[in-house]
């Protein structure tokens, strides 16, 4: 479920099992920045984050807290592929904030 195909390819099974025409470019999905990441003084390094792939939140300059290890993943309840807080979680939200 975490990667999308070229619904415009056509490919017919003929004789003897062999495949004729062009084959459908798969490639995987990317997750969503979440809101939480956009929020004033937060930084991270989760832009085009494929399946099953890490990243980190920070605070940027003038800003303090955390780093936090984010994972990009699909999330089987929504169908969509998300950004999560990896385990364990330290902090009492799914993301942090920066303290100005």
């Amino acid at each position: 479920p975490a990667y999308e195909v070229d619904e415009d390819a056509v490919v017919t099974c003929g004789p003897k099992g062999r495949f004729t025409g062009d084959m459908p470019a798969v490639s995987p999905m990317t997750c969503a920045i979440p809101d939480a990441l956009t929020e004033a003084g937060v930084q991270h390094t989760c832009v085009d984050q494929t399946i099953d792939t890490y990243c980190w939140s920070y605070c940027g300059a003038g800003y303090s807290g955390a780093f936090t290890q984010l994972w990009c993943g699909w999330d089987q309840t929504t169908e969509t592929m998300v950004i999560k807080q990896v385990q364990p979680v330290y902090l009492a939200s799914d993301y942090h904030s920066c303290i100005p």
